[in-house]
């Protein structure tokens, strides 16, 4: 991928240890989801760490939000505008307290498309709940193999050595999706998108059509709810948005490239690349959602 650093040039940043990082400086992604457990935003990363924060999402859960303002760390976030947010929840509550702030996606949408479907490939149920299970045809639930996300930690915060190994055991998952899988069915988020990305079918079910979570997922599909299985397309097929893929990578890079250089963008460099993120995510929005 042009633009991506050597292997050689990686540092591994165990993410509940910003605060307390003393290792060289590095530029850091900062992508996912920061909540009251995680010991940032309550002590932000320290200087060694240069952030840019693309896929960026903030709990608005367990008075997360109200805490990162009582301990004045807003203007944290001010230092490294604009903030790109994974949800509009996140850049919406931002820009309410006046942090320059974008709808900028998720990472994990960049995944590479795999190149051909499998023989003979296998239907997964992953995290599927009680609730919806009895919904889903016979027929497939009764060839269907069931998965799960959920981990179980020895401790919190994870220590490196049980990071690492969670590490190995989510790529070695996308493989087997990106290999075997034909169709995945799921709740989970984390789930949908990197499946999306590598040009899997994926048929996306939940509780709550509104979580605030979902702004991001709605481009791609509709978020099924129990009173709609009648509705659903249990065959849908994989879609394509590789134009969206390099302008969020041409985002990324060019942000992490100007923190590298010291340098910062220009107001109409970082609008342009803005710009662009938006229009793609609509042109798949468009194609894939009829509203």
């Amino acid at each position: 991928m042009p633009g991506a650093p050597e292997p050689a040039e990686l540092v591994k940043i165990n993410r509940d240890d910003l605060h307390v990082y003393n290792g060289p400086e590095v530029i850091l992604p900062m992508q996912g989801w920061f909540g009251k457990s995680f010991l940032f935003p309550y002590s932000p990363p320290s200087a060694a760490v240069k952030p840019v924060f693309v896929g960026y999402h903030l709990t608005s859960g367990n008075k997360t939000r109200e805490l990162l303002v009582e301990n004045g760390h807003l203007e944290y976030f001010k230092q490294h505008e604009p903030i790109g947010c994974r949800d509009f929840s996140t850049r919406d509550w931002f820009l309410s307290q006046g942090v320059n702030a974008y709808f900028s996606g998720c990472n994990t949408l960049t995944l590479p498309r795999r190149e051909k479907m499998p023989e003979n490939g296998k239907i997964y149920l992953v995290d599927v709940d009680n609730e919806w299970m009895p919904l889903i045809p016979q027929e497939i639930r009764k060839v269907a193999v069931r998965k799960t996300h959920r981990c179980w930690l020895k401790a919190y915060p994870p220590r490196r050595e049980e990071c690492l190994l969670q590490e190995d055991e989510t790529r070695e998952l996308l493989r087997t999706y990106r290999e075997t899988a034909k169709l995945i069915i799921t709740p989970r988020i984390h789930c949908a998108m990197p499946c999306l990305a590598m040009g899997i079918p994926v048929v996306f079910l939940c509780r709550n059509a509104d979580d605030e979570r979902f702004s991001v997922t709605k481009h791609f599909l509709h978020a099924w709810v129990p009173s709609e299985a009648a509705e659903v397309n249990w065959n849908p097929e994989p879609l394509e948005f590789e134009n969206l893929k390099k302008v969020m990578i041409r985002n990324a890079v060019r942000r992490m490239e100007a923190v590298g250089n010291g340098n910062a963008l220009s107001a109409q460099e970082s609008q342009s690349l803005i710009d662009a993120v938006q229009q793609a995510f609509a042109d798949v929005k468009a194609r894939y959602i009829s509203e």
